[in-house]
């Protein structure tokens, strides 16, 4: 699987770009392209989608002699038309071609990747695990043997000092962590989404889906029905999920498991509280519901990146020790 894409011509620089495509908002949206977002705290508000989830240069970044350059719009803009061909496919639950599979796949991986929650949950996790190793003395060492083998003569003191540099310009650029590395990490989660079985499915007919600003979530399937939230897509027993419209969600399962084409309405809910709870701070719907502004205050952002999700065992359980007490 390729992240490859190819801008048609020369594209215009990108400033303001937007975290959560706008052509996937405008699904929950309606046909002046306003929906209503929900907020902990807060009643909800009819607003354009051109509004959400959006901040002015959030993918660019420059460390050391690597400029992002709006390398990640163009990467992320050629990702969204091909899934933008697949989407009218995948919400009457058609087969793709294979372009439009990896086009899908690449885009719910970016999604999930490209997000705030990502950037602020996982990052500093990330970075605490890199700088014992990335400022070691033996890492130094190894670094002036190398540059010595190359013919240059540098100091140990020398090269700390840039290092150190590098790594504070590394510390001031969250971007650079997310996105350094996510040509990669796209190409691996669209492989683990391949290996799966697709399905459209369609919410109970007196509800609706809602969409986030995190709306990728996944669920461990568990005999008898269970759904754990929060485990990772290339574990075997684990579905990933996005809602596709207020009528339609896509689930990427396990072959082993078999869903009903039409959701109940505890089934509906149940989709919609995991997606309020892997939500960072805003949920959209295209309708304005109480019930909906009543999830939101008791469920955003309960699902943890870290700490209770995407995390071993052994830390999960100790993240509910340490909840309990």
């Amino acid at each position: 699987m390729s992240l490859i894409v190819k801008p048609r011509g020369n594209p215009p620089r990108v400033r303001n770009s937007h975290i959560i495509p706008r052509f996937y908002l405008n699904k929950f949206a309606d046909s002046t392209k306003h929906t209503f977002v929900y907020e902990k705290g807060r009643q909800p508000r009819k607003k354009s989608t051109k509004t959400q989830c959006s901040e002015i240069d959030y993918f660019e970044y420059e460390v050391g002699n690597e400029v992002s350059n709006n390398r990640h719009e163009q990467i992320f803009a050629g990702i969204e038309n091909l899934a933008g061909k697949a989407y009218s496919k995948i919400l009457r639950g058609e087969p793709l071609d294979q372009d439009q599979i990896t086009g899908w796949a690449l885009f719910v991986a970016t999604v999930f990747l490209r997000s705030r929650k990502v950037r602020n949950q996982m990052a500093p996790r990330i970075m605490a695990e890199l700088k014992d190793s990335y400022l070691a003395p033996e890492q130094i060492r190894n670094m002036q043997h190398e540059l010595f083998k190359q013919g240059q003569l540098v100091t140990v003191g020398e090269l700390t000092a840039t290092i150190q540099k590098t790594w504070n310009q590394i510390n001031a650029n969250p971007a650079y962590l997310q996105l350094v590395g996510v040509d990669q990490s796209a190409c691996n989660l669209g492989v683990e989404l391949g290996k799966k079985h697709w399905h459209t499915l369609e919410a109970a007919p007196e509800r609706v889906f809602v969409t986030s600003d995190c709306p990728v979530f996944t669920w461990k399937l568990i005999g008898g029905g269970a759904a754990f939230p929060g485990y990772g897509f290339g574990q075997e027993d684990v579905a990933i999920i996005i809602p596709l419209s207020p009528r339609k969600v896509f689930v990427a399962s396990p072959p082993t498991i078999s869903w009903s084409k039409v959701l109940d309405a505890h089934s509906t809910d149940l989709f919609n509280e995991s997606l309020v709870q892997f939500a960072d701070k805003s949920v959209f719907s295209i309708e304005k519901s109480e019930k909906t502004r009543i999830l939101v205050d008791e469920e955003i952002n309960k699902i943890i990146f870290g700490v209770n999700a995407f995390s071993s065992p052994k830390e999960r359980t100790q993240s509910l020790i340490d909840s309990k007490n």
